[in-house]
């Protein structure tokens, strides 16, 4: 019988090709050690150099490089499959075999772990363990997941029950009302559970999300930063004033002062010779003074504003009390008029925390025409202005004091030449003494209200009643 040459060049050339190529290939492989694993446990190989590996079925063991020549091996399911380690020209293969627990002492050690939670049960079939049922609340549903990724052998099939969504945000209102969060809210909307409502600040919106991130995950926060709080602020401006006049001294007179007049009369005498005979009269009244100065003069007062303002929190107030000067500006092609504000203006801008703490940021300024420094006609302003800002507890008083603002003034009157003469004239000299001091202290205490609160309705209805009362004051009566 003859062999066609066509026959081992398409058949037997390939097949002797590929013994050759397992020949040399086992020629160069070194063998390994063998790995024996149970499901779920890791082991590192060292392999220096190492740049590519390759496992047969990834479903009895996973590997991946780590670290700088270290290889791990995590037992997946049970069997037995080939690792095989390129580290340089060198090729090193390992056995690796993977045995499960025994389902009935991994069934033992879970319900060890899991614990007394209600809706969930364990089961075991075949080789693996199930986690089955309905969590009544996350953290039951939590405990299955952390337990699955410990045992790989552990299937996690449990559901969160519907009716935990709302335990799970009843939870999380309890926890923000008690960080005083009380306007956040979670609510139950089908399956998802929204972080809803208003704070303050975007302090307040983190903290809250913290405290929903601790409750429990997948929560949809859609919290608005506002005024989610109001605030009253009263207020009370206290001027006190004192001013002095002193007069030492005597008063010599400096000036005469009085009144002339001159009167001309013609009268006709009758007599043999015919004679006229004119008169003329005058009158010259001179006056002066002198007297002795011992005079001391006090006087005080006090002036007194309380505006009462009610603001959101993070929101300005303001408040004036006094009037507005036109100053004409001038240009090149128009003439216009800016209004210059004076008396007592405030503002106020309160931000309520949580804690019950409000931070005010507080500019008042008192300020008076002083025509001492007019130009052009235009009057300039005496300020007296403060910019701070402080924390205190609700119902606390903030005062602001020492702005204090001093004159004074002394006028000498003497005689020219004689009150200059040492000792002898202070008894033709006299002195006035003028001083003026003014205090103003502002008081400001700002609460947290409820806009819905019975005290704001008390405050509406007193200011509704002083105005009926001033509107029937100014209308007609019978006994005006």
């Amino acid at each position: 019988m003859q062999i066609k040459p066509s026959l081992f060049s398409k058949g037997i050339a390939p097949l002797a090709a590929l013994l050759f190529l397992l020949w040399a290939s086992n020629s160069w492989a070194a063998r390994g050690e063998n790995i024996s694993l149970v499901v779920g446990q890791q082991k590192l190989i060292s392999a220096p150099g190492v740049n590519r590996i390759a496992i047969a079925n990834p479903n009895v063991a996973d590997v991946r490089v780590v670290g700088s020549g270290e290889v791990l091996v995590t037992a997946v399911g049970s069997g037995q499959t080939e690792l095989t380690i390129w580290r340089g020209s060198r090729v090193v293969q390992y056995r690796v075999a993977v045995t499960s627990i025994d389902p009935r002492q991994l069934v033992r050690e879970v319900e060890k772990l899991l614990g007394d939670r209600e809706g969930i049960r364990v089961r075991a079939l075949r080789d693996a363990v199930y986690l089955e049922g309905n969590a009544l609340t996350l953290p039951d549903l939590e405990k299955a997941e952390e337990i699955s990724r410990l045992y790989p052998q552990v299937k996690n099939m449990v559901k969160l029950d519907p009716t935990a969504h709302t335990h799970i945000a009843q939870a999380i209102n309890k926890q923000l009302t008690r960080a005083g969060l009380a306007n956040a809210h979670a609510t139950v909307v089908g399956s998802t559970i929204f972080l809803e409502g208003m704070v303050d600040t975007e302090a307040d919106k983190k903290k809250a999300e913290i405290i929903t991130r601790g409750i429990g995950q997948n929560i949809e926060s859609v919290l608005v930063i506002g005024s989610s709080r109001m605030v009253e602020l009263d207020v009370e401006f206290v001027e006190v004033s004192k001013n002095s006049l002193d007069k030492i001294g005597l008063e010599w007179p400096t000036n005469i002062s009085g009144t002339a007049s001159l009167d001309f009369t013609e009268t006709r005498v009758l007599r043999g010779d015919s004679k006229d005979v004119r008169e003329w009269t005058g009158k010259v009244i001179a006056e002066t003074s002198f007297g002795l100065a011992l005079q001391f003069n006090d006087g005080i007062s006090r002036q007194l504003a309380r505006p009462r303002l009610v603001t959101a929190s993070n929101r300005e107030a303001k408040f004036l009390a006094g009037g507005e000067v036109p100053i004409p500006i001038t240009t090149e092609d128009r003439i216009h008029v800016e209004w210059k504000e004076y008396g007592i203006r405030l503002n106020i801008t309160p931000i309520a925390d949580a804690m019950g703490f409000i931070n005010t940021k507080i500019i008042t300024e008192v300020s008076q025409i002083d025509q001492s420094v007019a130009v052009m006609g235009i009057p300039g302003f005496l300020s007296r202005r403060v910019n701070t800002e402080v924390s205190v507890r609700d119902g606390e008083t903030i005062v602001l004091s020492g702005l204090l603002y001093v004159t004074e003034g002394k006028d000498v009157t003497k005689v020219p030449v004689l009150g200059h003469i040492p000792i002898i004239g202070e008894l033709f000299k006299s002195r006035s003494f003028r001083e003026q001091k003014t205090e103003l202290v502002i008081f400001v205490t700002p609460r947290i209200v409820d806009p819905l609160s019975s005290h704001l309705k008390k405050l509406s209805t007193y200011m509704l009643k002083q105005y009926e009362d001033a509107e029937a004051e100014v209308g007609f009566d019978v006994f005006d």
